[in-house]
C-alpha cells in the first residue's frame, strides 16, 4: 500500500512538471517563433496563398476551364491579368483554382505519410527487440528505392486520379517520420513519468498515446511542415510529367507542362512565371515556418 501510494505521488509529481513545462513551453513557443521574422515572411505568404485558394469562385473573375478560341496565348490584360493559355483559359483563374488541387494533394499525402510514419516509430521505439529490428528493416527497405521513380511506376499502374496520387505520396513518404519519431521514443520511454505509468499498471495503448506520443508530437509538426514542401515538389513533378491530375483539371504542375519549348519560354513567359513563382513561394513559405518552428522548439538557440 505504501509502495502504491509513493508510486502514486511520483507519478503525479512528473505529471504535473511535464503539464508545468507544456504550458511554459506553449507560452513562450510564439514569442521565440515570432522573433524569427523569416517565419512571419513565410505564415504570411502562406496566408495569402490559403486566401487565394479559399476565395478562389470570388476572385477568379471567369471559369478557369472555359475554352475560348479566340483567345488563345493573349498576353495580360486587364480583362485577363495573367493572360491566356493554349486553350483560352484564364491564367489567373486556373493559378487559383490550381492552389486548390496542389495543396490539398501534397497536405493529404504528408498527413497519411505522418499517421504511418508516426505509429511506426512509436512501436519499433517502444517495444525495441525483434519488432524495432523488423520494422527499420522494412523502413530501411522502403527507403532504397527512388521516391519519384517508384511514384511514376504506381502512379502509371493503378491510375491518375487525385485519390491515387494522395495515397501513393504518403505511403512512400513516411520513412523519416519513422526514424523520427523512433528515435524520440527511445528517450521518452526512459523518462521518469513513463516508467511510473507502467509500474501502476497503466496499459501500453495509453502508455504511447496518452504519454509518449504528446512528448513526441513537436518533433513530427516540425518534420511535417518541412516534409509538406517535399510533398508540393512531388506533387508538381507528377502534374509536369504528365503523370498527375488529368487536364482541364488545374494545377501547378499541369500548367507548367504547357511551357516545354523554347518560344514559350521566351515569348509568353505569363503561361509558366505565374505557376513556377506559385510553386517556388509556397515551397519557400513552407521552409520558413518549418526552421522558425524548429528553433522555437529549441531553446538552446538564440534568436536575434
Amino acid at each position: 500500500m505504501a509502495l502504491q501510494q509513493t508510486i502514486d505521488r511520483t507519478t503525479t509529481r512528473d505529471t504535473d512538471t511535464v503539464d508545468e513545462i507544456t504550458r511554459r513551453s506553449g507560452r513562450g513557443l510564439w514569442r521565440r517563433f515570432r522573433r524569427h521574422r523569416l517565419s512571419l515572411i513565410g505564415m504570411a505568404i502562406l496566408g495569402l496563398i490559403a486566401f487565394g485558394s479559399i476565395f478562389a469562385p470570388w476572385i477568379s473573375f471567369h471559369d478557369p476551364n472555359f475554352i475560348n478560341l479566340d483567345k488563345i496565348k493573349e498576353a495580360p490584360s486587364l480583362t485577363h491579368y495573367l493572360g491566356t493559355d493554349a486553350a483560352g483559359s484564364d491564367v489567373w483563374a486556373r493559378l487559383l483554382y490550381g492552389s486548390r488541387i496542389t495543396l490539398v494533394i501534397a497536405a493529404v499525402g504528408l498527413l497519411i505519410g505522418v499517421v504511418i510514419g508516426t505509429l511506426i516509430g512509436m512501436l519499433s521505439g517502444y517495444y525495441g527487440g525483434w519488432i524495432d529490428n523488423v520494422l527499420m528493416r522494412f523502413t530501411e527497405l522502403i527507403m532504397t528505392f527512388p521516391t519519384l521513380f517508384a511514384l511514376i511506376i504506381l502512379v502509371s499502374i493503378l491510375g491518375q486520379t487525385v485519390f491515387n496520387i494522395m495515397w501513393i505520396m504518403g505511403i512512400l513518404g513516411w520513412t523519416g517520420i519513422a526514424r523520427l519519431v523512433r528515435g524520440q521514443v527511445l528517450a521518452i520511454r526512459e523518462m521518469d513519468y513513463v516508467a511510473a505509468a507502467g509500474a501502476i499498471g497503466a496499459s501500453d495503448r495509453r502508455i504511447l498515446f496518452g504519454h509518449i506520443l504528446p512528448a513526441a508530437m513537436p518533433y513530427v509538426a516540425v518534420a511535417g511542415t518541412l516534409g509538406l514542401a517535399s510533398f508540393i515538389l512531388i506533387e508538381a513533378a507528377l502534374n509536369f510529367l504528365g503523370l498527375g491530375v488529368h487536364i482541364p483539371t488545374p494545377t501547378w504542375g499541369n500548367m507548367m507542362k504547357g511551357a516545354q519549348n523554347i518560344h514559350t519560354i521566351q515569348n509568353e513567359p505569363w503561361l509558366w512565371v505565374p505557376p513556377g513563382l506559385a510553386i517556388a513561394l509556397t515551397v519557400l513559405a513552407v521552409n520558413f515556418v518549418g526552421d522558425g518552428l524548429r528553433d522555437a522548439l529549441d531553446p538552446r538557440i538564440q534568436i536575434d
